[in-house]
């Protein structure tokens, strides 16, 4: 029996006339970090929305925890975290995450229990329109664990951060894969980032995974 818990195989997706994904292919294990490597354009975002069924491939194959990424139990088993996930700037750090809460049918007792996780608790009353770069990328990570996924998908977590913030991100990622065993899909286009962090890296370039 496999213990990958994602599987991608030959995958290709073109947009018009431009090829995102050429052929890609691989594997990742249950609770480790998947780095994923690459330059702005080289099919980054395009794969993390495949593989959480925001998209269709042209052609191959993607297998989630045995499942299909379309799948609705397979959608309450993932978070997802890209750079257009938005914060209501108006509200509280508290109360976006109480929003989210909600969505997902967790019980709000399990907001502190997450703002504590990213070192937020001290900043719940905040309005997130008064928060930091680091700070508002902290919220928005506690947004995506708020239900407590079996998989992340990590858009460039980092970009914009200070080297500070970076490094706390870090060892937010760290802790939650080894607390939870959590299975994590980053893309960052940062050479130390992917070392820092990843138990396995692949490098795209013009959409085809080079390494």
């Amino acid at each position: 029996m496999t213990d990958n818990i994602i599987s991608v195989q030959q995958l290709t997706k073109s947009f018009g006339s431009h090829k995102a994904l050429d052929n890609c292919s691989f594997e990742i294990k249950k609770g480790e970090i998947f780095g994923f490597l690459g330059p702005s354009g080289a099919g980054k975002t395009t794969t993390i929305k495949l593989l959480s069924g925001q998209l269709h491939s042209d052609t191959g194959q993607i297998t989630i925890l045995n499942d299909s990424p379309f799948s609705q139990e397979i959608k309450q088993k993932i978070g997802i975290m890209s750079d257009n996930s938005g914060l209501y700037e108006k509200m509280s750090v508290y109360d976006n995450l109480v929003l989210f809460a909600d969505i997902y049918g967790v019980d709000h007792s399990h907001v502190e229990r997450v703002l504590r996780e990213v070192d937020l608790l001290d900043a719940k009353k905040m309005l997130v329109s008064k928060l930091s770069r680091g700070m508002r990328q902290r919220v928005i990570f506690a947004r995506t664990i708020i239900h407590s996924p079996e998989i992340l998908f990590l858009d460039e977590p980092t970009v914009g951060m200070d080297i500070q913030s970076r490094m706390r991100m870090w060892d937010m990622l760290l802790k939650i894969r080894d607390h939870f065993g959590t299975t994590i899909f980053l893309t960052t286009h940062y050479l130390e980032e992917a070392d820092q962090l990843s138990d396995t890296i692949c490098i795209m370039k013009d959409g085809k995974d080079v390494i």
